[in-house]
């Protein structure tokens, strides 16, 4: 009868699109880099508008991006912008940018005939209910103490997933796996460049001009 009553319940919440709650946690770094011999600072994460409670989110991702720099072990030093010192005077500044940053449920096309017809047989095979889509722009500006870009780079993702009543992401949905996947790219461009400039210089180091 439980079973029976979950059931119910998917279909009367899953008769509709779904816009998911925006999250901002980031999986763990696969695996740890070769730090670069850089400083970075790191400006606060910009989300769209729209989005609720939106500076709190930001602060969040802020915080979620730094650590995950850290953790990655990109560079020899990560820090927010706020903790400058007027004695850093060879350091670069991350801005990051996501004029999309949502996700949403959708019932899947043959949930709603297929839960009917099989008396919800359908749904307990593991039959998909509902589609989870993620869809994020986000880019990259790297910049010298006096702002001029030295980089930028930006990375589009659009993600679908179907769910079925198994699913670990069924109650609870969650787009981390593709979060991580933007935001990490997007460092990944700038680690990977500035690390191939490194390996063509003479030296442990590469020459800038800021």
């Amino acid at each position: 009868m439980k079973f029976k009553f979950l059931a119910f319940f998917s279909f009367l919440i899953l008769v509709s699109c779904i816009t998911i709650p925006v999250q901002v946690s980031l999986n763990d770094p696969p695996d740890q880099k070769q730090a670069l011999p850089l400083t970075i600072f790191i400006e606060r994460v910009t989300l769209p508008s729209g989005i609720n409670s939106v500076q709190t989110k930001e602060d969040n991702l802020t915080l979620a991006v730094i650590e995950y720099a850290r953790k990655a072990n990109y560079f020899q030093r990560v820090a927010y912008i706020n903790y400058k010192e007027p004695s850093d005077n060879n350091y670069k500044i991350f801005t990051i940018a996501c004029t999309n940053f949502e996700e949403i449920r959708k019932p899947h096309p043959a949930y709603f005939p297929l839960a009917i017809l099989t008396f919800t047989i359908y749904i307990w095979a593991g039959g998909a209910i509902a589609t989870d889509s993620a869809a994020y722009d986000c880019d990259l500006t790297v910049k010298n103490p006096n702002k001029k870009v030295l980089f930028r780079n930006v990375k589009k993702l659009f993600n679908t997933r179907d769910v079925n009543f198994y699913s670990k992401y069924y109650l609870f949905p969650s787009g981390i796996e593709d979060r991580t996947e933007v935001l990490s790219s997007l460092i990944d461009s700038y680690y990977n460049a500035h690390r191939f400039i490194l390996k063509h210089t003479n030296g442990d180091k590469v020459n800038e001009k800021n």
